[in-house]
């Protein structure tokens, strides 16, 4: 065509009697930037509304990062301070009694033979009932229906725990003790009370050494030890608040800790509550020493004072750091999330409908597509970060002020400010910044389309539109 001539380099040339058509001038970022930022000065209210959406979202998603991580922290502080340790897990304990309503089911097994008038297992699911976050179940004596109550799917029937004071004669099988192996190894927490009293007569060697394979610690002959003096807890949160002084009249097994075992409380050297892990669940042992019918009062303080409940919460631990809550809070920051990518493109289309006859001339005067969603990409980006920065702030400065509060703990007359001591500041910068960065990001993708539909407006409809 004679309209469109080109040089032997390839360049545009013009008709004759005309001069040669330059480059087409594209202006630098610094430019888009400007722009942009007039275009948020002067539209200073919709642009504050929008990132009230990002302030909120992030400042949610980085409270539950903060609470998180000074939890991780305060939970992985070592056992060497014995008083700063069992501060900590009271905090901790009682933070997870008071932060979930939720229901703890917890099955009791034990046998009304060889001891008239007084039934561990019944006082152990009566002191349960009355309190209002456990759910007990008395579970049956046959193999059947003690292993579908045991290892039930059902969420609302499944056991958080098995409380065993005795096993009757019906369980007392390799398939019994293998029912409450798998309930263990799938999760669920153990806690037996007893020893010498816990099995039937006549009961196969192999059964009794295959249950005992579950136990923190390894009975040493029948010898026992009476209880005298004062009992030395180590501060774990499944015996944080035990009042051992109370501790009536005694006698326990002697053991040894087993592979992984652990001491809860101890006579001198010789441990009498055990603490192990078998599979992804945990197993206690109270080595009561002797016939659980003819230690009344050792059972009624078991089940009435702090040992029961603390270790039977130490066994449900998951509820409270995993469980529900966890699950709530990731749907409820992704709910957030995705209302304020809503919200930035809701708000970025209105500003382009704005616009048009702004577009419409920058197109006129030589802009380029790219330059047009350039600008959009840019406004929405500063939004973004700063919104995402200031949301991070108040999230963090929320739940620091909250956990200040809910970790400042009184333990042997002394005051502990918990949070300030423990505090973990590298890793909640490392969120912070994860956050800002999801908070920018997530408000660029939101102007993609709003930037796209600007970028393709044919000039002259632009100039059209009403102002």
């Amino acid at each position: 065509m004679s309209g469109d001539r080109r040089d032997s380099g390839g360049k545009h040339s013009a008709p004759p009697g005309r001069g040669e058509i330059g480059r087409q001038i594209v202006l630098p970022l610094s430019k888009a930037f400007e722009i942009s930022w007039r275009s948020i000065r002067l539209r200073i209210w919709r642009s504050l509304i929008t990132m009230s959406g990002i302030i909120l979202a992030i400042a949610f998603l980085m409270s539950v990062w903060t609470s998180s991580t000074i939890t991780t922290a305060l939970r992985e502080v070592p056992e060497q301070n014995s008083d700063m340790y069992r501060a900590i897990q009271k905090a901790l304990r009682e933070q997870a009694i008071f932060a979930e309503q939720m229901e703890i089911r917890v099955g009791v097994l034990g046998s009304d033979e060889g001891g008239e008038g007084f039934s561990p297992h019944r006082l152990i699911h009566d002191s349960l009932q009355l309190k209002q976050e456990f759910v007990p179940v008395l579970m049956p004596a046959q193999l059947g229906p003690f292993r579908e109550g045991l290892l039930a799917e059902s969420e609302e029937e499944k056991l958080d725990a098995l409380v065993i004071t005795g096993i009757p004669d019906g369980l007392g099988t390799a398939e019994g003790v293998a029912a409450v192996t798998e309930f263990v190894e799938q999760g669920g927490a153990l806690l037996v009370i007893g020893y010498e009293d816990l099995w039937q007569s006549g009961v196969d060697a192999a059964v009794t050494d295959a249950f005992g394979a579950l136990w923190p610690a390894r009975a040493q002959g029948d010898a026992s030890i009476p209880v005298s003096g004062e009992i030395d807890g180590v501060g774990h949160m499944a015996t944080a608040d035990v009042a051992w002084n109370d501790h009536p009249a005694a006698r326990y097994v002697k053991a040894q800790p087993a592979d992984g075992g652990k001491a809860l409380a101890s006579v001198g050297e010789d441990g009498i509550v055990w603490l192990g892990s078998t599979g992804k669940g945990s197993v206690i042992w109270c080595a009561v020493a002797g016939r659980l019918a003819e230690q009344g009062p050792l059972v009624r303080w078991i089940a009435e004072e702090r040992l029961l409940v603390g270790s039977l919460r130490w066994g449900a631990r998951h509820k409270f750091t995993g469980g529900t809550a966890a699950r709530r809070d990731l749907w409820l920051v992704s709910l957030s999330l995705l209302v304020c990518i809503v919200g930035i493109t809701n708000a970025m289309l209105m500003s382009v409908t704005e616009r048009f006859r702004e577009i419409g001339t920058m197109k006129c005067i030589g802009a380029l597509d790219s330059f047009v969603v350039r600008l959009f990409l840019i406004e929405s980006s500063l939004m973004g970060a700063v919104g995402s920065l200031a949301g991070a702030l108040v999230g963090f400065l929320l739940t620091f002020l909250r956990s200040m509060l809910s970790y400042h703990v009184t333990y042997n007359e002394q005051s502990y400010w918990l949070v300030l001591r423990f505090f973990p500041g590298p890793k909640i910068l490392m969120w912070a910044g994860i956050a800002v960065a999801i908070g920018a990001v997530l408000s660029i993708v939101a102007a993609v389309y709003p930037a796209y539909r600007a970028a393709r407006m044919e000039p002259i409809e632009a100039m059209r539109a009403q102002a």
